[in-house]
């Protein structure tokens, strides 16, 4: 994490037992994301999420809390597109300014390593809980996308 004022920017990095080509539909197609989006407890209905995928495009989940119902939009747009290796997201809407980069990389042995960077993340997103949520996010989705493979 790099400080600046009351931004910083975040790094998660994991290692995937998938070739970058699935890893790439089970990161930007919503048939996918539905089945791990979010922290435990949080989930991602199928019609909350919309992903189109090109520059310019939509790439917009709302989170649904599972026990109350409280919903938490993470609208976005892409600005770059460069299927299957990199993808840039920059939010709208209450969070505007935070972007999103994913990049793929395929380590030739039917793995890949995923880079993901949020940028110019404020504070209270940067907290021990935030992390952990985002930790147990990924988690999931190692554990998603690996069972394709």
């Amino acid at each position: 994490m790099t400080e600046h004022d009351d931004v910083a920017d975040v790094t998660f990095e994991r290692t995937f037992a998938a070739p970058r080509e699935l890893v790439w539909a089970c990161l930007t197609e919503p048939e996918h994301l539905t089945n791990y989006f979010g922290p435990p407890g949080i989930s991602a209905p199928l019609d909350k999420i919309t992903v189109e995928p090109r520059a310019g495009g939509q790439f917009s989940i709302t989170m649904v809390n599972d026990e109350t119902g409280e919903e938490y939009p993470n609208p976005s747009v892409i600005a770059e597109w460069e299927p299957p290796v990199r993808y840039l997201t920059s939010e709208t809407g209450a969070n505007e300014g935070i972007t999103m980069e994913v990049v793929l990389e395929d380590l030739g042995d039917g793995r890949t390593r995923m880079l993901m960077t949020q940028r110019n993340m404020p504070a209270p997103y940067r907290s021990p809980e935030a992390e952990a949520g985002m930790n147990a996010y990924l988690d999931l989705a190692v554990e998603y996308i690996n069972a394709q493979a």
